[in-house]
């Protein structure tokens, strides 16, 4: 599993609407918690949110394999879910799943 991909998915997809809240801060710590990542992380990683390239990110997806690119599309969903989707966060999953489905028949 690709931790870091997983984290700064999660990240973009949240601020895809402007800014994270703390609440959604506390989300993501606590559902990335499983995949044994720390606040600290989540924290650099949503200070450096700008150096991710979404094309790439979606490039790299695209190469994992099957399971991978399904827990991280589960993983997601699980963090968007809470408010409810915006139109650009039900993109990019469904973007992720076009990628999936693509690479995986």
């Amino acid at each position: 599993m690709d931790n870091e991909l997983l984290m700064n998915f999660s990240i973009a997809a949240m601020g895809v609407d402007g800014d994270i809240t703390e609440d959604e801060i506390n989300k993501l710590v606590s559902v990335l918690a499983k995949f044994d990542i720390s606040e600290d992380e989540i924290s650099d990683a949503i200070d450096n949110i700008d150096d991710f390239d979404v094309d790439e990110g979606l490039n790299d997806f695209a190469e994992l394999d099957e399971d991978d690119q399904d827990q991280i599309i589960s993983t997601l969903k699980k963090i968007l879910s809470a408010d409810g989707l915006s139109q650009k966060e039900a993109k990019l999953l469904s973007d992720l799943q076009k990628i999936a489905d693509d690479s995986n028949s």
